[in-house]
């Protein structure tokens, strides 16, 4: 943690305010990082899940995100995603842009 904060409690409300209702304090964009200003963020229990080492990240398009992620933007399942991924060892694109097949 940062030293302002440790010393004065007002340093930590002057930075990052008052906690949004449902909210806890997320390190963000480094969860290994330091406690302060530029490594925190107020989040979301589901941006906390986001922001952890188990996630896998998945980059596609020049855009990377968590498998979840993905899974809400193409309408396919987590699972089917990690499948495809680790099991069948499929390329992010051929992951992502192959849909289902319906029997």
């Amino acid at each position: 943690m940062c030293q302002e904060w440790q010393q004065r409690f007002e340093a930590f409300l002057d930075d990052m305010g008052v906690c949004p209702v449902g909210h806890t304090l997320d390190r963000y964009p480094n969860n290994e990082g330091n406690y302060e200003k530029s490594n925190c963020r107020w989040a979301t229990r589901k941006q906390q899940n986001r922001n952890t080492r188990r996630n896998h990240w998945i980059t596609h398009d020049g855009i990377t995100l968590t498998i979840s992620e993905w899974a809400e933007r193409t309408g396919l399942s987590q699972a089917v995603i990690y499948s495809r991924i680790s099991r069948y060892h499929w390329s992010a694109e051929k992951t992502l842009a192959t849909p289902l097949l319906i029997r």
